[in-house]
C-alpha cells in the first residue's frame, strides 16, 4: 500500500504513534493476521523514526479516552491537521485554535503512555499462543512487577526485612502454595529442611480450616519467576498462594460468580488469622522457636 511508504520509504517521515492496550486484544481477522499485525508493529517500532507508544489497562482515565486522532504536522505548524474519526464521518481539523487543543492533548496522552521500551514488552506477549508464560524482556521488565518488587525492597529497615510472611490470592483450584515452584525437591539452595517443615506446617494448617489442599508450589506444575519463590529466595518472606474457589472451571474457572464472593473471602478468615498468629515465628509451628526466633 501507498502508506507503507510512509515509514518504509527511502525519505521516511517521524511518525509516533499512541494506543490503548485494549487495541491489541481485539482481533480483526483471526489470530494468525493479528499476530502478522502486532508483529508489523513491533518490527517498525524499532526504526529511529518510528515511536510507538501503549497506555496500559492500568491507567483507569486517560486524556484521549474514546477519541481517535491523526495529528499532521510539519515545519510549519500553522499547516498542521488534525484528522478525527467519527461515527458519522471523518472530519478534519485546521484552524489555529483546534489545532493547539489537539496538540495539548495528545501531549497529555504521551506522558500518560508507557515509554517505547515499555510498549514493547506489552506488545510483545500478544505475538504467542503461548503468551500467559511470555517472562518479559528482563527481570522486572512489567511495570506492576517492578511496583511489587520496589514496594517490598522499601521494608528492608536496618538492613532487615520487615515483612515476614504473605499471601498471594488467585483463582482457582482451592490450594494453598508454598514454595519452591521451579524445583520438585521439598529441600534446595536457599530452603532448608526446617524452613521447608515451617511451611508446611503452618501451610497444612491454614489448608485444614478452609479446606483447601495443601502442597509444594511444583506439585501443580513446574513454575519460575513466581512471586512466591522471589519473595522467599531473595528475601526469606514466608509467602503463600492461595488458588481459590472454584475448585475446578465447571464452577466458574478464574472468573466465579460475583454471587460467591462474600462467602468465598469468609472461607479464608480464620486461614489468614493462622498465618498472622504465626508470622512472628514461623518456625514456632515446628517447635523450633527457641532456635529461630531469639
Amino acid at each position: 500500500m501507498k502508506r507503507k511508504v510512509v515509514i518504509d520509504g527511502p525519505n521516511p517521515i517521524p511518525y509516533e504513534t499512541v494506543m490503548h492496550a485494549a487495541a491489541l486484544r481485539i482481533r480483526v481477522a483471526g489470530r494468525a493476521a493479528s499476530r502478522a499485525q502486532l508483529g508489523r508493529i513491533l518490527e517498525v517500532s524499532e526504526a529511529d523514526h518510528v515511536t510507538v507508544r501503549v497506555i496500559p489497562f492500568v491507567l483507569d482515565d486517560f486524556a484521549g479516552a474514546g477519541s481517535t486522532m491523526v495529528h499532521l504536522g510539519g515545519a510549519v505548524p500553522r499547516l498542521d491537521t488534525v484528522v478525527r474519526d467519527a461515527p458519522h464521518g471523518t472530519a478534519f481539523i485546521d484552524s489555529e485554535a483546534q489545532l493547539e487543543h489537539f496538540r495539548k492533548l495528545f501531549r497529555r496522552v504521551r506522558e500518560e503512555a508507557l515509554t517505547p521500551e515499555r510498549s514493547r514488552d506489552l506488545i510483545h506477549p500478544h505475538l504467542s499462543i503461548s503468551s500467559e508464560t511470555y517472562r518479559g524482556s528482563a527481570a522486572e521488565s512489567a511495570p506492576e512487577v517492578k511496583v511489587v518488587a520496589d514496594f517490598v525492597r522499601g521494608r528492608v529497615v536496618g538492613g532487615k526485612q520487615q515483612i515476614t510472611a504473605g499471601i498471594d490470592f488467585h483463582t482457582y483450584s482451592e490450594l494453598v502454595l508454598w514454595p519452591f515452584g521451579y524445583t520438585y525437591s521439598d529441600t534446595a539452595a536457599g530452603m532448608t529442611a526446617d524452613d521447608a517443615a515451617a511451611f508446611q506446617a503452618v501451610g497444612r494448617k491454614m489448608a485444614a480450616s478452609n479446606g483447601y489442599t495443601a502442597e509444594q508450589s511444583s506439585d501443580l506444575y513446574i513454575t519460575d519467576g513466581t512471586i512466591d519463590d522471589y519473595l522467599w529466595g531473595t528475601q526469606k518472606i514466608f509467602s503463600y498462594t492461595f488458588e481459590m474457589y472454584p475448585a475446578s472451571s465447571s464452577g466458574g474457572g478464574f472468573y466465579p460468580p460475583d454471587e460467591v464472593i462474600e462467602r468465598e473471602t469468609s472461607r479464608n478468615k480464620d486461614a489468614v488469622l493462622q498465618l498472622l498468629e504465626n508470622a512472628d515465628c514461623m518456625y514456632r509451628s515446628i517447635g523450633k522457636a527457641a532456635q529461630y526466633c531469639s
